[in-house]
């Protein structure tokens, strides 16, 4: 009687078997749809955020070239201060402001070719042998 019911048994098995795999495998397919939509949807995500980085890298390249152009108008505008300093001070002899325009460890080149290190030397450069600021000139 056992063998009987061996055979059926097992076919009964065997179906119930295939059956549980046929849902497990549409279960898997659903699960590997649903699992590519949610990676295409990150891509799509990533993709946009990506365009928006350069968006912003963009802007920023162009506020640094306005910086860059306006260092260089502060530039242009500290160097003719300078200038005017300089012209000033030697049309009034006036040591003090010649010396406001020097660090202390100033390097000035007279027009002989002459290099003076350090406001003590570009001082006395300017005091003594410097035509423009003698006083009979």
């Amino acid at each position: 009687m056992t063998r009987r019911w061996l055979i059926p048994g097992a076919l009964l098995l065997c179906v119930f078997s295939v059956g549980c795999f046929s849902v497990g495998t549409m279960y898997g397919k659903e699960q590997v749809v649903a699992t590519t939509t949610q990676l295409n949807d990150s891509r799509a995500q990533l993709s946009s955020v990506k365009g928006q980085l350069n968006t912003a890298n963009g802007q920023l390249n162009t506020v640094n070239a306005q910086l860059n152009a306006a260092d260089a108008i502060v530039d242009v505008a500290g160097v003719r201060q300078i200038e005017v300093s300089y012209h000033w001070a030697l049309v009034t002899k006036d040591i003090e402001l010649m010396m406001s325009i020097f660090s202390d460890d100033g390097v000035f080149t007279a027009p002989d070719g002459t290099v003076y290190n350090g406001k003590a030397a570009i001082r006395a450069f300017f005091t003594t042998k410097a035509p423009a600021m003698q006083p009979q000139n």
